[in-house]
């Protein structure tokens, strides 16, 4: 097996560059962007070409990347890789950036330095597996380790490596940024989502126009362009939404990048836990249907205000909030919404065909009230029959999945997703047509934007109680009046 060639490979190099410089120049049309002009390649002199795209901003705070595509995935990114010459016998991959990094010191620059890269970190590297999760640096604990240790020896390699000091590296180590693990497949999401972000097209289409732009800059040796000259490129290619859209980041349980948003909403501080994956319960209980449903309502009525029917929700939430912000800006209140799911838009407008779904309705008691489980991602009746039972409010459950049995596979792209959330509502309709109970009680296991899209079509319902998933257990979220 012959492998790539050393042309294939380059254009391979090169494709992941030009994504990631295109989804650069799209950022320049967010509402509050601070760049100014954007190079590619850009032969600045000072920078010694270590910098495949550059991002000047207005407040000084530059960032040079370097994007480095590798089609080998067995070779991880550790010291050796970092430190290696080049195939053509110069400079490691870090000594062009310790030399750009030297260069824009000298011009009175505080340049921030950026390696991005396919290629994912070797679990055994001694100074890789010591990045920072918030920015990606390693200076922080590199500095901390101790001398003799395998950390510490490290250190005095690279220093040895680049004839400088140790302080002189740390100092360095502190403004560059190693990105790692990111796909071209990642960058082209990123690049559809800032498209949706600023109200353009985010189909392949308009993702390959975008990529196309790039190209021809470098081939025409048109290598640093301001932004004033990339929005003309951009409106040169005919990518316009139909529609023009308003975004919404709800940023409930990390932060998330909020640039362009019509509307921003930060309760990270509201919930117990340190990090995402243990932001599950408020410190506040009463936020559920005081502070998070009240601001959703207002972002509806400043969304509607200002004009806009169609809506961009973006975040880090978990399913309740997806739910609930779908249901703020309601099919009946004549919104659309959209999102991304696993880099694929998936938006509640479109064609919806009858879907076929699993349907087991079993009773329970006497009460007035009913439980509805949506088990899509994975199958989750047990744990709530636990969590109900004895309950003598509730008269029924009802339990919904797709025929072929729930999965992390079983919604295949937006259309099905669609067809579902609908599906999903018209069972639930029938439950209220048939039973009349005064409260519903909501499960649900799903990818995210299912739950905005069956939030969202959410209507003609009695009044519902969401459930938050403590994993384990449940507890009480958001009530959704109807």
């Amino acid at each position: 097996m012959s492998g790539l060639s050393k042309s294939g490979a380059r254009i391979r190099g090169d494709d992941f560059q030009h994504v990631y410089a295109a989804a650069r120049a799209i950022e320049t049309l967010l509402q509050d962007s601070t760049i100014v002009r954007i190079g590619i390649e850009d032969p600045d002199p000072a920078v010694g070409n270590a910098d495949d795209i550059t991002v000047y901003r207005a407040d000084g705070l530059n960032e040079f990347a370097q994007a480095k595509s590798s089609v080998d995935a067995r070779a991880p990114a550790n010291i050796e890789w970092l430190t290696k010459p080049s195939p053509q016998g110069g400079p490691s991959i870090l000594s062009h950036l310790f030399t750009a990094w030297k260069g824009l010191r000298a011009k009175g620059e505080d340049p921030r330095l950026l390696l991005v890269s396919n290629k994912q970190i070797d679990p055994n590297d001694p100074v890789l597996t010591m990045r920072e999760g918030t920015d990606g640096t390693v200076a922080l604990r590199l500095r901390a380790a101790a001398p003799g240790s395998k950390q510490g020896q490290a250190r005095e390699q690279l220093a040895k490596h680049l004839q400088a000091s140790e302080d002189e590296l740390l100092n360095f180590l502190e403004r560059l940024s190693f990105r790692f693990g990111q796909l071209e497949d990642d960058h082209r999401a990123q690049l559809a989502f800032l498209l949706a972000a600023v109200g353009l097209r985010s189909d392949p289409q308009a993702i390959e126009l975008c990529i196309g732009m790039v190209r021809r800059w470098v081939t025409s040796a048109k290598r640093l362009l301001t932004a004033g000259e990339i929005r003309k490129e951009i409106d040169s290619l005919g990518i316009e939404a139909t529609t023009p859209k308003a975004t919404l980041v709800v940023q409930a349980i990390d932060h998330r990048p909020s640039d362009g948003a019509t509307v921003s909403l930060d309760w990270v501080d509201r919930f117990y836990g340190d990090e995402a994956r243990s932001r599950r319960t408020p410190v506040d209980a009463a936020d559920w249907n005081g502070l998070f449903r009240g601001q959703l309502m207002d972002a509806a009525h400043l969304v509607r205000s200002a004009g806009f029917s169609r809506v961009h929700i973006r975040g880090a939430m978990r399913l309740t909030t997806w739910f609930a912000a779908g249901n703020a800006f309601g099919e009946t209140a004549g919104f659309e919404v959209e999102a991304f799911q696993n880099g694929e838009l998936w938006p509640s407008f479109g064609p919806v065909v009858d879907y076929p779904l699993d349907v087991t309705l079993e009773s329970t008691g006497s009460g007035g009230e009913a439980v509805i489980v949506i088990s899509i991602a994975t199958d989750i009746i047990e744990d709530v029959r636990d969590h109900v039972d004895g309950l003598p409010s509730i008269s029924s459950i009802l339990h919904l999945q797709p025929q072929e049995g729930a999965g992390p596979t079983a919604i295949t792209g937006p259309n099905v997703a669609r067809d579902m959330a609908v599906a999903v509502r018209n069972e639930t309709r029938t439950l209220m047509r048939n039973l009349r109970p005064t409260r519903v009680h909501v499960f649900l296991a799903s990818p995210g934007v299912f739950a905005m899209l069956l939030g969202h079509r959410w209507d003609r319902i009695a009044d519902t109680q969401l459930y938050a998933d403590l994993a384990p257990g449940y507890a009480p979220a958001y009530l959704i009046p109807n």
